[in-house]
């Protein structure tokens, strides 16, 4: 896997991506190679560049995803030229960067962030790969929380949130969205660690789980739905037979039901909650 890579030189890095088949669109992997991450770090991470893992920059208090995540992230984005993208989050300015990249020079991407030293390091290293002749859209960078009001309201035709967003407020976000449009975020939803999601406005109106979180949560259902039948099956001729015998049967049998219904949802909640912890060890690493 590309995760594992540590590489020497940006075009290695790209390779070992594409090895990966992270590259479904060529205009992808041409942002990666035009714009290298190492551009977009402190000059004491710059040994780290072109390893394909995270990073923490502790002095500005931000993360840098992996390259594997930005290529994963892009692909579904799908920016296009002429496209406008928000990019949430944006910390060391990379993601903005590749954005500005595909779209092109009638784009244009914004990235927003708390941080005002990421984002002035933001700004110095957009300038300093455009002195380098690399051809960016317009790029720009402000110090907001997009949870503010935008006293422009603007709308947009892609947004990314790099920072983890809860399930709550992602649905603000939907609003910034111009129709048709493309959100890609990081939550963390009810049961599981992290999921990442990728919507069109469309469909934006129905919350939902990664593919294999949605078939543990119908399968734990259905299990205490069955568990739950059964019980009633089982109690329902007991309770006639001994009612006559027993006048606290019926309030027993009540007691049981409720244990057993209190026991069977308890059962359902640990089942997709251990099954979703560990699926999503597998994003642990995609998603930061």
């Amino acid at each position: 896997m590309a995760y594992r890579y540590q590489g020497n030189s940006n075009a290695e890095l790209v390779g070992a991506l594409e090895e990966d088949h992270l590259f479904q669109d060529a205009n992808v992997k041409r942002a990666f190679l035009s714009v290298p991450r190492a551009s977009f770090l402190p000059a004491e991470y710059a040994h780290e560049a072109y390893k394909d893992r995270p990073l923490r920059v502790v002095e500005l208090g931000f993360n840098v995803s992996a390259p594997h995540m930005y290529a994963f992230t892009l692909e579904h984005l799908h920016i296009q030229p002429g496209c406008s993208f928000l990019d949430v989050g944006s910390g060391c300015g990379l993601m903005t960067a590749l954005g500005a990249y595909l779209a092109g020079p009638n784009g244009t991407s914004h990235g927003i962030d708390i941080i005002p030293k990421a984002v002035t390091m933001s700004r110095n290293s957009v300038q300093n790969i455009i002195a380098k002749g690399v051809r960016l859209g317009t790029v720009t960078f402000e110090v907001r929380n997009v949870f503010l009001p935008d006293k422009e309201h603007r709308k947009w035709d892609r947004i990314h949130v790099g920072a983890a967003c809860s399930q709550k407020k992602k649905f603000y976000i939907y609003d910034l969205l111009k129709p048709g449009g493309i959100l890609v975020v990081n939550t963390f939803p009810l049961f599981s660690r992290f999921s990442l999601f990728s919507l069109s406005l469309l469909s934006s109106l129905l919350p939902s789980l990664s593919l294999l979180s949605s078939l543990l949560f119908l399968f734990s259902l259905s299990l205490s739905l069955s568990l739950l039948s059964s019980l009633f099956s089982l109690l329902s001729p007991l309770s006639s037979l001994f009612s006559s015998l027993l006048p606290s049967l019926p309030l027993l049998s009540s007691s049981s039901l409720f244990l057993f219904s209190s026991s069977s949802l308890f059962l359902f909640y640990s089942i997709f909650l251990s099954s979703s912890l560990l699926f999503s060890s597998y994003f642990s690493d995609a998603c930061w």
